[in-house]
């Protein structure tokens, strides 16, 4: 009789399992965040050439003003998207035959994914084809190139740099010219303020002597034209001695890119990211990159 009595009291102090009164589990819930890695291509030019060098621990990146974690920096070389633009006034007749030459040289070191776009100027600035990667198919439209007219320089120039800007990825303007423009319409000034915004290295190929006497509008333009491609970090070759290998060094530093790989920071639900980019202790560098994503 005690004992069933004992056993009641104990049911009868039990806590029901459905009881209100009774506080909830506790569960321990981990808090996930998606990490998202980004690949940021990156330009260095610095008084107007291109940077080659980079340590990982100079390099700053961030988002919406938040400091990204960089886990990795690579020096590739990336397809390259080429304009080649060349001069068929009457004035470089002469040398029709080394431009289509050098031209013919270009396009045979296209690489996988690279594309090229061959137009020319005279009195006026035409397109030969779209940017093409079929090496055979620019080649023969080459074969078409002919000297005929004036000479347009800075209109051709301006035109290929337009024309340039909306293109993705590394991309350089080839330009063959003796530097001489009689009739465009593109002035100087505007001419280096795009070069300066626009961060496209012209490599120029002209096959004027060095160290000929001309008259001094001439002289003077040529003098502009080597401060031009100066000022775009590339590069001017004379076509008195042989330089496919300096083409070759040319097409090395124009495909250059340093690949940055960084952990996105989490900047709460903004979608749209903002990315800044700096370099301790160069000031006077010029980064070129994309300016922010849009999350999906």
């Amino acid at each position: 009789m005690n004992l069933l009595l004992l056993l009641l009291c104990l049911v009868a102090q039990a806590p029901e399992d459905t009881d209100p009164l009774d506080p909830e589990p506790e569960f321990k819930v981990d808090y996930e965040e998606k990490v998202v890695l980004v690949d940021l291509p990156l330009r260095i030019v610095r008084d107007g050439r291109p940077v080659t060098d980079l340590k990982i621990e100079d390099l700053r990146v961030q988002e919406n003003g938040v400091n990204a974690e960089i886990r990795n920096l690579t020096k590739v070389q990336t397809p390259l998207k080429m304009h080649i633009l060349m001069d068929l006034s009457t004035s470089n007749a002469d040398n029709i035959f080394q431009i289509k030459a050098a031209t013919r040289f270009l396009i045979k070191k296209m690489r996988k994914g690279d594309s090229a776009k061959l137009s020319y100027f005279s009195n006026t600035y035409q397109e030969l084809t779209e940017y093409h990667d079929n090496r055979d198919f620019l080649i023969q439209k080459l074969a078409r190139v002919t000297p005929l007219g004036s000479t347009a320089l800075y209109d051709g120039i301006d035109a290929a740099l337009e024309d340039l800007r909306t293109q993705e990825g590394p991309k350089a303007l080839f330009l063959f010219s003796d530097g001489h423009d009689l009739m465009s319409h593109t002035k100087e000034t505007d001419l280096e303020l795009k070069v300066k915004n626009y961060g496209i290295p012209i490599y120029m190929i002209s096959y004027e002597a060095h160290n000929a006497k001309l008259p001094p509008l001439l002289a003077r333009q040529t003098a502009f034209m080597t401060s031009l491609v100066g000022l775009s970090g590339g590069h001017l070759f004379r076509g008195d001695r042989e330089f496919q290998g300096d083409l070759n060094a040319a097409l090395r530093r124009a495909r250059t890119r340093f690949l940055v790989n960084y952990i996105s920071p989490n900047t709460g639900s903004a979608k749209w990211r903002s990315i800044m980019t700096t370099i301790d202790d160069c000031t006077d560098c010029t980064l070129i990159y994309r300016r922010g994503y849009e999350m999906l």
